[in-house]
């Protein structure tokens, strides 16, 4: 071998030859399960089931009374649209269009998301989306990863990577808050038949992707006999929490109950509850992202954005009012 390649000045640098070439090898492959127009179809119905998981938690955010339950719907609803997203814009590079992809509808998909809202109470409800559709839909993304090209589909494996470490970190919760339903006070045996009934109705339509070996259609559709899903119009607080409404004075509500050495301490405060107070405004713009449908996916995108938002105001609030001192749960809670 020649060094005189390394001392030419128009390389713009120097360098050595090297003895020998022991780079770490590539070990993706070339070629995959998938036509282009296959990955699209499947890519689609990922998209169409984040996009209605971000709108199921919206759905039942206002019903759900559990403090943690709610803040975390909060932060998963922005999950689950920024994988939407990822989705779509790899959608766009596979000539599929967005005005396509946010008409797309899907009957079998939406089947299954009314029979998970018709869940009897919050805690089936948890436990159908984190103890079945969860993990199915991570199965079916782990699969994909499988199967696709990982040379010429790289964008993809990419996009459902970095999905997957969200869904990671929502597993690992759902999982500890099915505990913490059953520990505190629900019947294990009659969640784990919501669940299983659920697991036959996504696998009478072909799991995720539709293309699984399909079982019959459960005969007792919880969604066919309560009708459409109609989301609590009160704003529900587990009884950990006392409430008030009729005005935002938390010195009228609390009664004389708190006492400030300054005007600077009770202004302080005030402020502090007000930001934990904002759980209502998780609950307005969720009401607003579950009813407002026929829109572009931005639409959906930026409302579960500014629920994200709201939540981390919550969740300073929150901890902010411990880090006074105080058991933020004997704070009365302002509800617009």
């Amino acid at each position: 071998m020649t060094d005189s390649w390394s001392q030419d000045p128009a390389l713009g640098g120097s360098g050595l030859p090297l003895k020998s070439y022991n780079f770490p090898e590539d070990p993706r492959q070339l070629g995959g399960a998938f036509t282009v127009e296959e990955n699209a179809d499947r890519l689609l119905r990922f998209f169409y089931y984040e996009r209605l998981a971000a709108r199921a938690h919206a759905g039942w955010s206002m019903g759900t009374p559990e403090f943690e339950v709610k803040v975390e719907y909060g932060r998963h609803i922005f999950y689950h649209a920024e994988s939407a997203k990822r989705i779509r814009e790899r959608l766009t590079e596979l000539r599929t269009p967005t005005d396509t992809t946010d008409s797309y509808r899907n009957d079998e998909i939406e089947l299954f998301i009314e029979e998970l809202m018709a869940s009897e109470s919050p805690a089936h409800f948890l436990c159908g989306m984190y103890g079945v559709l969860l993990p199915y839909m991570e199965h079916a993304y782990r699969r994909h990863l499988e199967l696709t090209d990982q040379v010429a589909d790289a964008p993809t494996v990419r996009a459902i990577k970095l999905i997957l470490f969200d869904y990671d970190e929502m597993r690992r919760w759902g999982i500890a808050a099915m505990n913490a339903y059953i520990k505190g006070g629900y019947d294990p045996a009659e969640v784990t038949m919501w669940q299983v009934h659920l697991e036959k109705l996504l696998r009478s339509i072909g799991g995720v992707t539709g293309t699984s070996e399909r079982e019959p259609t459960p005969a007792d559709l919880r969604s066919k006999q309560t009708g459409e899903f109609k989301r609590s119009f009160i704003a529900t607080r587990d009884p950990r929490f006392t409430t008030f409404d009729k005005t935002y004075e938390y010195k009228i509500a609390d009664e004389g109950k708190l006492q400030y050495e300054t005007e600077f301490d009770e202004t302080k405060l005030n402020l502090i509850r007000t930001q934990r107070d904002e759980l209502d405004a998780i609950e307005t713009f969720s009401n607003v992202l579950y009813e407002i449908r026929d829109v572009p996916f931005e639409f959906d995108y930026d409302m579960a954005r500014i629920i994200w938002d709201e939540t981390r105001h919550t969740e300073m609030g929150h901890k902010a009012i411990a880090g006074l001192g105080h058991n933020p749960f004997d704070l009365a809670n302002r509800l617009l």
